[in-house]
């Protein structure tokens, strides 16, 4: 097994640096079943945040790639059973997926609660809104 970073991956599907995507595509292309690339949860969320803020890729198209990449014998991710639910559950929440994908590795880690700021976020079994709080002498109904 090889691991990939996360730089590998993202020339490999964007294929913007016409030198590095050559390199990326040759790495891809060395890959099989009997030796896959390994791919961590540490780069699949980096790989999804660089799709999300650097390239602009929508959150549909983020996940359609992923399960196109899920499915290659030739890659084999970290936690893929938790990731492939968590793609589907970012989809139907509307919450990020790193966000989908921390509550569920949450949840087997044993926590009963994943506490955050992020309203959609919140919206994820297992995970739990916590307001911010309000400013000395706000009134109640100011934005949160």
């Amino acid at each position: 097994m090889q691991g990939l970073d996360t730089n590998v991956l993202v020339r490999f599907v964007v294929e913007d640096d016409p030198e590095q995507c050559a390199a990326a595509r040759d790495v891809v292309a060395g890959l099989s079943p009997r030796d896959p690339g390994f791919i961590g949860l540490i780069a699949t969320v980096e790989f999804v945040r660089v799709l999300q803020r650097t390239y602009r890729f929508p959150r549909e198209t983020i996940a359609e790639t992923l399960r196109e990449l899920l499915a290659c014998p030739e890659f084999v991710f970290e936690g893929a059973d938790d990731l492939e639910a968590a793609i589907f559950e970012s989809l139907q929440s509307g919450a990020d997926l790193p966000d989908a994908l921390m509550a569920r590795r949450n949840a087997a880690a044993g926590c009963s609660v994943t506490h955050t700021f992020d309203r959609r976020a919140a919206r994820l079994a297992g995970m739990s809104w916590v307001p911010r709080p309000r400013p000395e002498g706000a009134p109640a109904g100011g934005p949160n």
